[in-house]
Parts: structure tokens; C-alpha cells; sequence
């Protein structure tokens, strides 16, 4: 290897080669080859370098080589390198930002030249037979070392070998001095290509701090927040060590919204906010205002003192309910499991069961029934809206039908013989009838579908829903024992502020029991299912509502922190308080009560855990006390085998949590009037059902709705090989899809379940399904402890 003496000469020697790379015209100066063809004079070896992109002029011979080739590269990325030196000036007038490694090289030339690549200096050399000439200088310029001259006297070397190897050594120091010169300045430049004139420029701008390190930087903030939003829950989760109570599932209260209780907030306010339609002159508008100021009798002493709110717009009736700018709303809306989770509402027990049925003209009304469409029948055409209008057009072609789109429409077009009869709720339509004084009708007896209405509170308001149910089962009891309106008891005594002992019958005294109530809104029109029961069937299906929907996701508002959330990942923990047909030491052997209550443990668990049926725990207890503390600490999740009474519903006896029922799976023996006469007896008629705590509306929807799904199954003729039939559910979310045909699946339908362990009775009394409208009116025991005393006069007594 020959080394060179003088490295930055060779440098400024080797000039013209980085200038044919670089693109320039074909000229050395300083130290380099001229166009004559005569060895250039090299440059003073102490001078600096001159600075890249130096002209170099050729030789015509030279400019004849540069022709284009076929072969010619040209277009090739520009490699600047991410280190360079500050640009001391910069051009342009039009940017275009891009990075200087993605800057196609014919972007800084014309894009029609395409010129070759330069050759390099020893190709030229040789070709120019200045290779002699060229080493001489080198040697006079000091360029050629000692031992590189030891080497050409010793080796003989050739011409070209010794140029080539000079050539070498130049490049070489080159490279080293650029590496030296980058490190003194280590400036973070980007280039931009600009056009002024018809020439191209790149522009080196100097990147800053910011750009350089731009993706650690984000990379870094994004890890930071995700450790701080990590630590924050498990902070709020565990506590930190810090036991620290879940919140509600509920939404939480706006900040404007008085979080007390109800009830306290009413009796200080000294009035009661009913939400009612508008108007007293039809007779559900009185029934209904009778109702609001029964409950105001109860709470606050004076049947009077309430105000009637006009309802908003039917879309959006449940605003003032849930804005708590409403105590209660009492309009008609038909209880559904769908709007307790989706709209978080709480039903009372329904103080008017109604249904859509065909109405109008007697002829064509029976033609509906019949669905008749020829002969006498021909000229039938139905007017409906809503859930009666999709009966209607599921079972009428489109030329018997018309679907009005609002309820005066509805009544417009019967009134002028458009249509001869309406389907609709037949509560409401017999009442707009008769109001409307429409004489050639008739109200059909049979329903197509069930529309329980009930009176409307928040589910974040137990207690006070409580209260208002209590209030509706004491106007049933009245009408059941034949305690009337009397305004000598009516008393007007500062309420109780406690729920339990409030007066629940002064609601009777002051305003009337619900045959009366009944009769001054509606006279004796009074169809059987809204009669007192006395023993006959009373299994009914309230509406599921839309239980699925294609687009609904998980429902982590509502199951986010309800119980269904941990059941999903363990056992179900039921609690089963010991009756008759319990067996000692094997629960699951049981029969009777206890035994049924087994079994809908079981169906509970198949619903939860993909038809798991012995996904559960069970606890025993003697007695309800011990069952209800044990549900109210955690030991269990759902309680069996406990009476639904009013006491339990408050917790006055238990503690601080009172409870939710479901509705009942199992009437115990009645013992009514009749049985009094025969039989004097204190104990009251028995309702079980199954019991979660008050705090978890949602999972006390979903027990419900599993509970519901036996009797729905017995009344669409769904057994236990045939749950392929029973609805999916996304409901409670889409894990619970096949929710209720596992539950069926597990030990079937009611009727199944009852036979397993009753065996094949003859009459079941209110545990069968409610078939005929048979008389739903039914009070739970509570509201008196001395229903029927054996001295024959009614001397009822509240419960303490």
C-alpha cells in the first residue's frame, strides 16, 4: 500500500473527483486536471481545502464521454447524511418539505438531462496519458512518501499502480478529514428542495431539539399517562391497603338534585309532585288523580296536598322522573323488565291490568277477532298505533289496516267512518269513548297482548318506591276486608318519618279503597282481572320489553358493579330457609317449598354460567332472621324460602339495607273472608319470593326476569325440550344471551318445576297460570298484624 506524506494536499488534489460526483461542470481548479490537456498545477500543500462543489471543466474528449448511455444512472437517492455542517446561507422562495433522505437526485437537475455518472480521476488519468505528469507533481508536492518511493525503485511498480494507490490514499484522507470536521460540529440539518428561476436548490435547515427526538419524547408521555391512569385504579380499587365501599351502580346524583331520601324531601317541601295527562274529564285522568292523592294522604296527612304536572313530550316522559324534578308519575306506562334496566325505573304493583284488544263496531269487531275478511266481513278495516299496530299488521294484510300516527288521528278516522274499528289498550280506549260520546261500540273482551300499568319511581329510590307500592296493596287490602273511605279515621296527624311506620291505610280512610276508587272513575265497568283475587290463578306475564337488539353492546353502566359482574366468574351463593320437605343433610334431595326453591337456585345458575346448573353454594337457615343478616353481610347473594311481607321490605327488623322481591314463585293457603267464618285464624296468607338486597336494582331485575321466564315458557307452550324456542337476550348485556334458555334448559318451565315437587295436583290455586283474566288485585301480608281477630269486628292494627 502506498502512503500519502501530505494528507491535506492530497485533499485539495482529489477535489475534482467529489466534483464530478456531486454533479458540477467538468473543470479542476486549485489542483486539478485543465482542458488542455496539460498537467494542472497542484495546489500550496498549506492552503485549506476548497470547498465541496468546485467547478471541473473537460476536454472535448471528455464532454464526447459524458454522452448519455443506455446505461446511464441517474435519479438516484441522495444520501445526505444526518451529520453535517451548518449551511451557511439559504435559497428559495417555494418549499417543498420533505426529508432530505427521500430527495431524488434528478430533483436538483433538469428532469430531461440525464447526465452519466463522471469517471473517476485515475480512469481519467490514464485515459489522458498524464499519469506520468500526475505522479511527478504528486512527488514534487510531497505527496509520495519515502517508502512509497523505496517501493517503485524496489518493485518496479507500474505507472497506473502507483497512481492508483495515490489515488487511494487521497480518498481515504478525505473521509477521515470530513469525519474530523463533523464531529466539531454535530448539527442536525433536513433539507428542502426550492425553485427560483427555473433552478432547483436544496436548503439545509437545522432540525431542533424537539424534532429530533420527537418519537422518544411521545413514546414517553404515552407510557407515563398509562402508569399514572394505572396506579389511580388500583388507588380507587383496592384502597391502598383501605377498605372502601364500591359505589352504587345507579347513576350518580346531579350536583343540583337533593341527595335525601324522598320522603324526607316531600314531607319538608309539604306537597306531593305527581306527573298526571293533562285534564280531569276522562276517567282514567280521575282514577289516576285519585291515586296520587291516596299516597299523599299516607305521606303527608292531606289527600289534597299535591300539585299535577303536565307530562314532556311522550319521547321523552321519563325526563322529569329522572331529573327528580317529579315524585311520582302516574300516566299509564306499562311495566316492562326492559325499562326498569335500561330507563333505571321502578314499578309498583300494577293498579290496572290492560291489554290491546279490537274495539268499535260489533260486527267487525267480532270479524277481527275471527279474522274474517269476506262476506259480511269484507268491509273490515282497522285503525291502530304502537305494539297494537304490530299485532295488527302481523296478522291483517295491508288493505284491511291503517297505522295512524298519532291517537287523535286514530279517533279522527273512526269518527268519520274511515274505520269501523280500533285497536288499541283497552283501558284507554273505552274511557276516550265513552268521553268522546261514540255510541255504536263496543269493547272486546279478549287481549292480544298484556299491559300491566303501574305507578313510575326512580330505582335509585327503594325506599321510596316501596312506599308508593305499599300504598296501592293497602287500597286492596281495603276493598278485601271492606274497609271503605270514612273521614271520621281520616287522620291528619304529622306523618311518621319513618317508612315502616307510616299510616299505609289512611290512604283508605281519607280517599277510599280501590273498588271505590274503581267505580268513581269508571262505574260498573269493571272487567274481571281487576277484581280482588281470592284464590283463583295469578301466574302472569309481565313484558320483557325488547329483550335483544343486533347493535347492543355489553352494558357496563349498569352491570358494571352489580352483582351479575362477580357472578360471572364464581358460583352463585344461595340462601334457603328451611320449610317443610327440606331434607336433612342434602338440600338438593328436598321437595315441596324447599325444594323448589332448590331448583330455581339451579336455574339461576345455568341463566349466569352458560347452563351450568351446579354452579352454586347453598347456605341453610333455620330461621329468616339469620338469612337476612346473612344476606345483608355478604354470606349469600340471593335468598329462598323467605315470606314477602312489608316488614323485610323496610328492614326494620334486620338492619340498615332492606330488601327486593322478586315476583312470587309460590301463594301459600289463602285465608280469606270465607276461611275466617269457618276457621278464625291470625295468620295471614303467605307469598314466597326470592330476595336481593335493595341496593343492586339491576341484579333484582335479572332474578326477576329469570323467575318470569318459567311462567312466559308455560304461556307460550316452551318445555324443557324445547328451549331452542325461548328468546335471546342482550338485555343485561350480550354475555347473557342465551341466558333464558339455559335457565329453562336446567329444570324447565314452572309447570315442570312445580310437578317435580308437588307431583300432579288438581288444582294449584294462585300458582297456575292466569289463563281466563281471572282477578289479579292481591295484597302481601304486612300492613296490619290483626287481619281477622276472633271478636268478628275488623280491629286492624299497624305494625309498629
Amino acid at each position: 500500500m502506498i502512503e500519502v506524506a501530505n494528507p491535506e494536499a492530497a485533499s485539495s488534489l482529489f477535489a475534482d473527483e467529489e466534483s464530478s460526483r456531486s454533479g458540477d461542470d467538468p473543470a479542476v481548479t486549485n489542483g486539478g486536471l485543465e482542458s488542455n490537456n496539460e498537467p494542472a498545477e497542484l495546489p500550496d500543500v498549506n492552503s485549506s481545502p476548497e470547498p465541496r462543489g468546485s467547478s471541473v471543466t473537460f476536454s472535448a474528449e471528455d464532454e464526447k464521454e459524458a454522452e448519455p448511455t443506455d446505461n446511464a444512472h441517474y435519479g438516484e437517492n441522495i444520501g445526505f447524511s444526518k451529520q453535517s455542517t451548518r449551511s451557511s446561507d439559504s435559497v428559495g422562495v417555494t418549499e417543498v418539505h420533505e426529508r432530505a433522505p427521500n430527495i431524488n437526485l434528478r430533483m436538483f437537475r433538469q428532469a430531461e438531462r440525464r447526465k452519466p455518472r463522471r469517471k473517476n480521476l485515475l480512469h481519467r488519468l490514464r485515459e489522458s496519458g498524464q499519469r506520468r505528469a500526475f505522479l511527478n507533481q504528486a512527488r514534487e508536492a510531497g505527496l509520495v512518501s519515502h517508502d512509497t518511493e523505496n517501493q517503485v525503485n524496489t518493485a518496479s511498480p507500474t505507472a497506473d499502480e502507483i497512481v492508483e494507490s495515490v489515488c487511494q490514499d487521497m480518498m481515504q484522507s478525505k473521509r477521515q478529514k470530513r469525519k474530523d470536521e463533523t464531529k466539531e460540529s454535530d448539527i442536525l440539518i433536513e433539507a428542502h428542495l426550492v425553485e427560483e428561476e427555473e433552478l432547483e436548490y436544496a436548503v439545509a435547515e437545522e432540525i431542533s431539539f424537539l424534532q429530533r427526538n420527537s418519537k422518544m419524547l411521545i413514546f414517553g408521555l404515552c407510557f407515563f399517562v398509562i402508569l399514572l391512569v394505572t396506579l389511580v385504579t388500583v388507588s380507587v380499587t383496592q384502597g391502598w391497603g383501605v377498605e372502601v365501599e364500591m359505589p352504587s351502580e345507579m347513576p350518580s346524583v346531579a350536583p343540583s338534585q337533593d341527595p335525601r331520601p324522598t320522603l324526607a324531601i316531600v314531607q319538608e317541601r309539604g306537597y306531593l309532585l305527581c306527573e298526571l295527562a293533562p285534564g280531569v274529564d276522562r276517567p282514567e285522568q280521575k282514577f289516576r288523580k285519585e291515586i296520587c292523592r291516596s299516597i299523599a294522604a299516607v305521606v303527608l296527612g292531606n289527600p289534597d296536598s299535591f300539585k299535577a304536572v303536565d307530562p314532556p313530550p311522550f319521547s321523552e316522559r321519563w325526563t322529569g322522573l329522572q331529573g327528580a324534578s317529579v315524585d311520582v308519575m302516574i300516566y299509564g306506562d306499562t311495566r316492562t323488565v326492559e325499562r326498569e334496566v335500561n330507563e333505571g325505573l321502578t314499578f309498583s304493583i300494577p293498579y290496572y291490568y290492560d291489554g290491546a284488544s279490537y274495539n268499535g263496531k260489533e260486527l267487525y269487531v267480532n270479524c277481527a277477532y275471527d279474522r274474517k275478511r269476506h262476506d259480511e266481513c269484507e268491509d273490515l278495516f282497522i285503525c291502530a298505533m304502537g305494539t297494537a299496530g304490530d299485532y295488527v299488521a302481523d296478522h291483517f294484510s295491508p288493505e284491511f289496516y291503517y297505522i295512524a300516527s298519532n291517537v287523535d288521528e286514530k279517533y279522527d278516522m273512526y269518527r268519520n267512518g274511515t274505520c269501523n274499528v280500533i285497536a288499541g289498550d283497552r283501558f284507554s280506549t273505552t274511557s276516550r269513548m265513552k268521553a268522546e260520546n261514540f255510541t255504536d261500540f263496543i269493547t272486546g273482551i279478549n287481549t292480544f297482548t298484556n299491559e300491566p300499568l303501574a305507578i313510575v319511581t326512580r330505582s335509585d329510590e327503594s325506599e321510596w318506591s316501596d312506599i308508593v307500592n305499599w300504598v296501592m296493596q293497602a287500597l286492596f287490602y281495603g276493598e278485601k276486608v271492606g274497609r271503605g273511605q270514612n273521614q271520621d279515621k281520616c287522620s291528619d296527624d304529622t306523618p311518621a318519618t319513618v317508612a315502616s311506620k307510616l299510616n299505609y291505610l289512611n290512604a283508605v280512610d281519607c280517599v277510599g279503597n280501590y273498588g271505590e276508587l274503581f267505580s268513581q272513575a269508571f262505574g260498573d265497568n269493571r272487567n274481571d282481572i281487576n277484581k280482588i283475587n281470592h284464590g283463583t290463578e295469578m301466574l302472569y306475564v309481565t313484558p320483557f320489553g325488547e329483550l335483544y337488539d343486533d347493535d347492543a353492546e355489553d352494558k357496563p353502566n349498569q352491570v358494571r358493579l352489580s352483582m351479575l359482574r362477580d357472578l360471572m366468574s364464581r358460583e352463585i351463593r344461595c340462601g334457603i330457609v328451611v320449610h317443610s320437605g327440606c331434607e336433612d343433610g342434602n338440600i338438593t334431595a328436598s321437595n315441596r317449598i324447599c325444594g323448589m326453591s332448590v331448583d330455581l337456585c339451579h336455574t339461576l345458575a345455568a341463566s349466569i354460567n352458560y347452563g351450568n346448573a351446579d354452579a352454586v353454594n347453598f347456605t341453610i337457615y333455620q330461621d329468616e332472621d339469620g338469612a337476612l343478616i346473612g344476606l345483608n353481610n355478604g354470606t349469600i347473594d340471593v335468598l329462598l324460602g323467605v315470606k314477602n311481607d312489608l316488614n323485610k321490605d323496610f328492614a326494620e327488623e334486620v338492619g340498615s339495607r332492606g330488601v327486593s322481591f322478586s315476583m312470587p314463585y309460590f301463594y301459600g293457603n289463602e285465608t280469606g273472608i270465607l276461611v275466617y267464618f269457618l276457621k278464625p285464624t291470625r295468620e295471614p296468607a303467605t307469598v314466597y319470593s326470592i330476595a336481593t338486597l335493595d341496593n343492586d336494582p339491576v341484579f333484582a331485575s335479572y332474578v326477576n326476569s329469570i323467575i318470569l321466564a318459567t311462567v312466559y315458557a308455560v304461556h307460550h307452550g316452551i318445555t324443557q325440550d324445547s328451549t331452542v324456542y325461548m328468546p335471546a337476550m342482550t338485555l343485561f348485556g350480550k354475555y347473557f344471551l342465551w341466558a333464558l334458555k339455559d335457565a329453562i334448559e336446567a329444570n324447565g318451565n314452572y309447570d315442570e318445576i312445580y310437578r317435580s315437587n308437588f307431583g300432579n295436583v288438581k288444582s294449584r290455586g294462585r300458582n297456575a297460570l292466569n289463563k281466563r283474566q281471572s282477578p289479579q288485585m292481591f295484597n302481601n301480608p304486612g300492613l296490619v298484624s290483626k287481619p281477622f281477630p276472633a271478636s268478628g269486628a275488623f280491629q286492624g292494627r299497624l305494625n309498629p
